[in-house]
């Protein structure tokens, strides 16, 4: 998974495996972690924002590493969504 990061994996693996698979077990993670509580909740809600993060930054850098560059430009735009869906949330978050 380090050649995730490091840009060298075709731009599938980041994307499809630890988006889809990884988002499900994320989902499980903050599912669970919401019936322990609100300290097992912040804990899980951090664990999901830090790979989250990790995962756009291995997308973003595996982006052209595709046949065709179009999936390269929509494997970016996929990310700038997601980090604007964060930033929004987390100032949502603040206001109130």
């Amino acid at each position: 998974m380090s050649s995730w990061f490091r840009g060298e994996a075709m731009l599938w693996k980041p994307y499809w495996i630890g988006g889809m698979i990884g988002g499900f077990i994320s989902q499980v993670l903050v599912g669970l972690a919401s019936l322990a509580g609100s300290s097992a909740m912040i804990a899980a809600g951090s664990t999901v924002f830090i790979y989250g993060m990790w995962l756009q930054v291995s997308i973003w850098r595996c982006a052209f590493n595709v046949n065709n560059v179009v999936w390269g430009y929509l494997g970016r735009v996929s990310v700038v969504l997601y980090v604007s869906a964060w930033v929004m949330l987390l100032i949502t978050l603040s206001v109130f």
